[in-house]
């Protein structure tokens, strides 16, 4: 099985700590199957979601351009409940929400946060990304982004976000918020360190390369759906096609 997952990572169990920052990068998982227990190797599993390959490759996602291969992550329930044996000390993602504006990620210190399990430490309301590449490399096209492209996505660009931890500053829970069929996740990273280290106290042995944040060469990019539903003068369209 091949994980997405970048260097410093340490062969340990999945029930301990993280050795390295680790990025969940959803390559491997199947159009529309089940994220699962695909990351039990890195103690990490989602109680729902699916994956979404591009269209472009074959599959049923409507985006492109996105910075790591051709699978992201969609809720199929909401939340996405992301759970993580060993805890983590920082987390950040990629989106896309061109349609709401109000969805949040929730992080917990108990696994199953989401289901009234553990207290509430960081949340992170996001912010309405842009529709169909608007201001992009493709102006309004979602092209120009090599061989990743996909000409008319709405869903384009992602953008990153982090969620900064309270309490102990531990999470072992995660809710990722969105509508089903209307917001997608790509590269969720756990464990990141900063040069100092102070975001990076679990890791064995210390962080001593790679410790910046990552600096992704691509967008993540969705497109047009195969539903359309009205939101107030705008239409919605689903991330993923029939």
């Amino acid at each position: 099985m091949k994980f997405g997952i970048l260097a410093g990572l340490l062969g340990i169990a999945a029930t301990s700590l993280y050795a390295g920052d680790v990025t969940l990068t959803f390559e491997g998982i199947g159009n529309l199957d089940s994220i699962g227990g695909f990351y039990n190797g890195v103690g990490v599993n989602f109680e729902s979601g699916e994956g979404l390959i591009s269209t472009a490759a074959g599959g049923t996602g409507d985006f492109g351009g996105n910075p790591s291969g051709i699978t992201i992550a969609t809720p199929t329930v909401e939340p996405m409940t992301m759970d993580v044996a060993g805890g983590f000390t920082s987390l950040s993602f990629w989106y896309s929400d061109p349609y709401s504006g109000s969805d949040t990620v929730n992080v917990f210190d108990q696994v199953g946060g989401g289901n009234g399990n553990g207290n509430l430490i960081g949340s992170v309301t996001l912010p309405e990304t842009p529709v169909q590449d608007a201001g992009g490399p493709g102006s309004g096209n979602c092209t120009g982004y090599g061989t990743q492209s996909n000409p008319g996505a709405q869903y384009c660009p992602f953008e990153l976000e982090t969620v900064t931890l309270g309490g102990a500053g531990v999470g072992y829970s995660v809710d990722f918020g969105g509508g089903v069929g209307f917001i997608g996740y790509d590269d969720v990273t756990l464990n990141e360190c900063d040069a100092t280290q102070t975001q990076c106290p679990q890791y064995v042995p210390p962080c001593t390369s790679n410790c910046s944040a990552p600096e992704p060469s691509t967008w993540l990019l969705f497109g047009t759906g195969g539903i359309l539903m009205l939101f107030g003068s705008r239409r919605l369209k689903l991330l993923r096609k029939a």
